[in-house]
């Protein structure tokens, strides 16, 4: 949705997140395969999946080092897009999102509120999607 305003130098590290949070349930869905190559389509850059080999928490202080409050935001939208993407929010990815927003100094009314936009998003293009095939 938002992933052109990131800096180009930050599009590699929020691939790693989607890593990160696509096996934070220990299943890397179909769905959540399909958005990380959608992300990187949309980044234009090549589809793969990215080296993660650095601790989690070294990514996160690296992207708080190298990202502005909108791009944390945009990291944190996208990914809570992406756990949801197989239709299960489970307490795994729940926990999950929590630290990641801590580790990028976003608040849990932050998250809060990008779930309630992005299920509003969600159920705009399922309509809009009956609307267009009736």
């Amino acid at each position: 949705m938002f992933l052109s305003y990131l800096k180009d130098t930050n599009k590699e590290k929020f691939l790693k997140v989607c890593v990160h949070a696509a096996l934070s349930n220990g299943i890397f869905a179909e769905e959540e395969k399909e958005m990380l190559d959608a992300y990187c389509r949309e980044m234009s850059i090549k589809v793969h999946v990215p080296d993660t080999q650095e601790s989690f928490s070294e990514l996160m202080q690296t992207i708080l080092d190298n990202t502005t409050q909108k791009e944390r935001n945009i990291f944190v939208l996208e990914i809570l897009a992406l756990v949801k993407s197989d239709g299960v929010y489970d307490d795994k990815e729940r926990m999950f999102m929590k630290t990641f927003i801590k580790g990028l100094n976003v608040s849990e009314s932050d998250l809060s509120k990008f779930e309630e936009l992005l299920a509003k998003y969600t159920e705009i293009g399922k309509e809009l999607y009956a609307a267009i095939t009736e």
